[in-house]
C-alpha cells in the first residue's frame, strides 16, 4: 500500500490478483489498523475465554468461544465479515447456557452450506456430561432446536471435536471417561448417518483425542495413546465419511512409539489436512530431560512420508523444542513450523522456525532459523499460517500478568524475511494474552484471536487482521488468487 512504510514482494511463484473491494455496511467496529486498540469481540464481566476462528467462503469468520460472564461457562458465537465487522449484536448470539464452573477444550467448524458447527460438552437429564452438536445458520438463528446429543450412556464425553466434511456430513468425536474415543456422523438435519457410532478401543491403557479433522468426505483423527503413565504414543485413523470404516486398516497408525520418548501429558496436538486426503502432524515428546519435535505427512492412503517416529524438526542437541504450529505448503508439499525454544536450564527464551521439503531436506538449516534469538524474555503462544505464499509466524511475548505483546514475521520459501521490518506488531496495548489462535481469511490475509486480560484470570476476547504486506487494520485492496466473496 503506497501509504504504509513496509516493503513487500510477492513471491515468485504466486500468482496474485489485486483485487478493488469495495466495503459496504455501517459504520461500525473494524479490524484495527493499531496494535495498541485491537478489535474487540466480545467483553464485560466474567472470562472470555478458548477463542476458535473458522474462516468462511465469503472471507470472513466465525469466532466462538467460552464467556464467563454470568458464572456458568457458556458457548457463545460470533460472525465476522472481511472487514472485521461483526454481523450480530454485540457480545455474539448464545449457542448454549451451560452453567460449567470449568471447561475442556471443544470443537467449531463451517460446513458445506456456510453454516457453524459446533461440538461441546452439555450436562443432559439422566445422562450426565455428554457431547452434543449445534448448527447455527449465517444469520445467527440456530438450524436445530436444540444441540444434538452424539453420546450416550454411562461414559462422560471429554473435549468432543467437530469436522465437516465436503459432502454435507458432519463429524463429531469424544474421549470417552472409560478410555475409548467415539464418532458419529450426522447430516444437515443432525441425524446419524452411520449404523452406529463408531468407538476406538485402546488395547490397553487409555486414548485421549488430540484432534480431528475433515478430508474431504471423510475424517482423519489423531489421539494420545497412553498404553501406561510412562508410555504416552500418538496414533492416528482415516474414517470414511459414508460408514465410519476404518481406511487404514485395522490398525491405526503409529506417529511416534515409545521408543522414540514420550508425549507430555495433558498435550494434544492440532494436524493440517494436506488437501489431497491426507494430514501432516507436528508434535512435542520428551527424550531424557530434552523437548523435542517431529513432523509426518501420511498420504491419502495412510503411507508415511518419513520413515520410523517421523522427521525432527532440528538436529541441535543443546535446546529444547516445545508446542509447534505446523501447514503444508500445497504448491510443493513443504512442511513449515515453528515453535517456542528455551535452552537447557529453560531461563532463555525464543521463537523458531524450519521448512522440510518433500525429500526430508531442512531447507532452513540443520538447527532451524531463529525469528527470535533466546533471551530472558519468555515466548510462546506459537502459530504458523500460509499468507500469500508465505509463512506468517505469530507469537506472544512476555509473561502473565505482565504485559504481553504479540508479535509476527513472514518468510519466504529460502527462510528470508518479507517485511521491513521483519517483526511487526499485532498488539501492544498494556495487557497479558491468553490462548492465541490464528487462521487464513479466503481473501488472503490471516487473523489471531486471542484472551485479553489486565493482571487477572478474566478478560475480554480481541482480533486482530495482519495483512500480506504486514499492515493491520481494513485492506481496501486484498491480496488473493481470484477471490469472489461467496454469499452464503
Amino acid at each position: 500500500m503506497a501509504d504504509d512504510h513496509r516493503s513487500f514482494a510477492m513471491p515468485a511463484r504466486t500468482v496474485a490478483v489485486l483485487l478493488l473491494v469495495a466495503w459496504a455496511g455501517p459504520a461500525a467496529a473494524q479490524w484495527s489498523a493499531d496494535p495498541a486498540n485491537n478489535l474487540r469481540v466480545a467483553g464485560g464481566p466474567g472470562e472470555q475465554t478458548q477463542p476458535k476462528l473458522a474462516a468462511r467462503a465469503d472471507g470472513g469468520f466465525y469466532v466462538s468461544w467460552f464467556d464467563n460472564r454470568d458464572g456458568g461457562y457458556d458457548v457463545r458465537l460470533q460472525r465476522l465479515d472481511a472487514a472485521g465487522v461483526a454481523q450480530w449484536p454485540a457480545g455474539g448470539v448464545l449457542v448454549a447456557a451451560r452453567g460449567f464452573s470449568s471447561t475442556q477444550d471443544y470443537g467449531l467448524d463451517v460446513d458445506a452450506g456456510g453454516h457453524a458447527v459446533l461440538a461441546f460438552r452439555l450436562a443432559l437429564a439422566g445422562q450426565g456430561t455428554q457431547a452434543v452438536v449445534a448448527r447455527i445458520a449465517p444469520d445467527g438463528t440456530p438450524a436445530w432446536p436444540a444441540p444434538v446429543p452424539v453420546s450416550s450412556g454411562p461414559a462422560e464425553a471429554l473435549s468432543p471435536r467437530v469436522a465437516a466434511t465436503a459432502d454435507g456430513g458432519i463429524v463429531a468425536a469424544w474421549s470417552r471417561s472409560d478410555g475409548g474415543i467415539g464418532v458419529v456422523r450426522l447430516d444437515a438435519a443432525g441425524q446419524p448417518t452411520w449404523p452406529q457410532p463408531v468407538l476406538l478401543q485402546p488395547p490397553a491403557g487409555v486414548f485421549l483425542l488430540a484432534d480431528l479433522r475433515a478430508a474431504g468426505d471423510d475424517v482423519i483423527l489423531a489421539w494420545q495413546a497412553q498404553a501406561s503413565f510412562n508410555n504416552r504414543q500418538y496414533w492416528a485413523q482415516k474414517l470414511a465419511g459414508a460408514d465410519g470404516a476404518a481406511l487404514w486398516g485395522a490398525t491405526p497408525k503409529v506417529l511416534m512409539d515409545a521408543s522414540a520418548g514420550a508425549m507430555p501429558l495433558g498435550y494434544f496436538p492440532v494436524h493440517r489436512h494436506d488437501g489431497a486426503g491426507g494430514a501432516v502432524f507436528a508434535w512435542q515428546f520428551a527424550t531424557g530431560v530434552r523437548g523435542e519435535i517431529a513432523v509426518q505427512h501420511l498420504l491419502a492412503d495412510g503411507s508415511a512420508r518419513f520413515s520410523g517416529n517421523g522427521l525432527r524438526a532440528s538436529l541441535d542437541t543443546s535446546r529444547n523444542r516445545y508446542a509447534p504450529a505446523a501447514f503444508l505448503d500445497e504448491a510443493d508439499g513443504a512442511i513449515v513450523l515453528a515453535w517456542r525454544e528455551t535452552n537447557a536450564a529453560q531461563s532463555l527464551y525464543g521463537v523458531r522456525g524450519q521448512r522440510i521439503d518433500a525429500a526430508g531436506q531442512r531447507v532452513w538449516g540443520p538447527e532451524g532459523l531463529a525469528l527470535q534469538p533466546l533471551t530472558g524474555e519468555d515466548r510462546g503462544q506459537v502459530q504458523a499460517v500460509p499468507v500469500a505464499g508465505l509463512a506468517v509466524i505469530a507469537w506472544a511475548e512476555g509473561g502473565f500478568p505482565s504485559a504481553m505483546p504479540i508479535r509476527a514475521a513472514a518468510l519466504d520459501d529460502a527462510g528470508a524475511a518479507a517485511w521491513t521490518p521483519a517483526i511487526v506488531d499485532l498488539k501492544t496495548g498494556a495487557s497479558d494474552g491468553a490462548r492465541l489462535v490464528g487462521a487464513v481469511s479466503t481473501a488472503g490475509f490471516a487473523a489471531f484471536a486471542w484472551l485479553d486480560a489486565a493482571g487477572s484470570f478474566e478478560g475480554d476476547l480481541l482480533a486482530q487482521n495482519l495483512n500480506p504486506d504486514g499492515s493491520l487494520g481494513r485492506a481496501d485492496r486484498l491480496f488473493a488468487d481470484g477471490f469472489e466473496p461467496d454469499p452464503t
